[in-house]
Formats: C-alpha cells, structure tokens, sequence
C-alpha cells in the first residue's frame, strides 16, 4: 500500500520549480503531476520525473492528487482555485491569492462552504534575513518587545519582471506583483 501524499504543483516558473523541488526531496511526499503549458517550462518539469499535463484537467483526469501547490500567474488564481475547490482537492496558492479582494472573497467563501483546506503562500517567512529576525526577538537580543511595526521592500531587478512579462500586467497582483 502506498502511503505517500501526492502533490501536484501547477505552474513551472520560479516559484513552482521550488516547490516541486521541496516535495521530491520531503519523505512521505511524491510529486504526482506537473501543469505547465509552456513547453519549455515543460521540458524542465521532466527531470522531476513527474507526468506533465497542458492544463489541470487533464491532471485531475489521470489522478487525483491529495493537494495542489498553485504557482501560477495571479489573473488564473481564481478559476484553478475554484476547479481545484470543485474537485475536493485542498489547495497552496501563492501570494496574491486573486487580483481583487472580490475575487479574494469568492476563492475563500467556495473552499469554506467546500470546507477545503486552502493556505496562501509567502515565501518570505522562510527568508534567511527574516528567520535571524524572529530569532533575535525570541532569545530576547533587542530587548522586551513592546510593539512591531515593519515594512518591508525588496528590489525585483529587471530580469525578474523580463522572464514572465506576465508580472508587469495589470492584475499581477494588489500592487504590481509583489
């Protein structure tokens, strides 16, 4: 009997091929399908030695994995999420969950009505800068802490925004994509 969970990743750039790279090395865990249209962010899933499907129709159609990590541009989180919602699959999409915080209310009303796990991702909790940060409050290196306020901006070079033209869109997200 095969007791690994089965997760998919939808969308191979960046941040998918992270995902998908943290799933094959985690016990317990196997990557059980790729979606990515781009062929040549297709190839690139190969070496994972996952199937890869054009569209998570055709995933769902082969299998049915016990969780999808979304990591697709933001203008397609509201209709995968709800697809992946309407199969009963819980869900990981990253950051921001939709474009508007109309469409943000729907995503999330379906998976609570469908009481479907759903988590919104952000990778800067696992950042290096921040984790020392969270380890110098909690072992008390700065102090009593009385109160937070932060803010924080990270430069995105040029390359960033070239590699998937998608990011300079209107809808890349609440305020541009990051």
């Amino acid at each position: 009997m095969n007791t690994q969970m089965k997760i998919a990743v939808v969308g191979f750039g960046l941040i998918g091929k992270r995902h998908a790279d943290i799933i094959v090395r985690t016990p317990g865990i196997r990557l059980c399908g790729v979606v990515e249209p781009f062929k040549e962010n297709a190839a690139d899933a190969l070496q994972f030695g996952a199937p890869v499907f054009d569209t998570i129709e055709e995933l769902f159609n082969k299998d049915a994995p016990d969780g999808i990590v979304l990591a697709t541009p933001t203008l397609l989180h509201l209709e995968q999420g709800l697809l992946c919602i309407d199969k009963g699959c819980p869900l990981l999409i990253e950051k921001p969950i939709t474009v508007s915080s109309s469409d943000a209310k729907v995503l999330t009303d379906a998976a609570i009505t469908s009481d479907i796990p759903m988590l919104v991702g952000h990778h800067r909790r696992h950042n290096g800068m921040v984790r020392e940060a969270k380890k110098a409050l909690e072992q008390g290196v700065i102090g009593d802490i009385r109160a937070i306020q932060a803010t924080c901006w990270f430069y995105k070079p040029d390359y960033y925004f070239d590699k998937a033209p998608w990011r300079k869109k209107k809808g890349a997200g609440p305020i541009s994509v990051n």
